[in-house]
């Protein structure tokens, strides 16, 4: 259940538009999406854009995600005890 939960977030993150809005906007998305399908504790949402991405423990900035940038996506909750 924790396992689809997590691929239903992505799939819906994946149809948000990222470019011209900041790290911790789609941050708060990813949150949101994660509680949506059934998480009670979101435990990290990692994004990171252009040169932000590099670093795998990125914490969500100000930077505003520009088009064309790459963006990785990591995020965790709890959903029944299972992370």
């Amino acid at each position: 259940a924790a396992g689809a939960a997590a691929d239903a977030t992505y799939e819906e993150i994946c149809k948000v538009r990222f470019s011209g809005r900041r790290e911790v906007d789609v941050a708060m998305d990813l949150a949101a999406l994660l509680r949506e399908f059934g998480h009670s504790q979101v435990d990290f949402t990692v994004v990171g854009s252009g040169p932000n991405g590099a670093n795998p423990h990125h914490e969500a900035g100000e930077r505003t995600i520009e088009r064309g940038d790459m963006v990785v996506l990591d995020f965790g909750g709890l959903k029944h005890g299972y992370g």
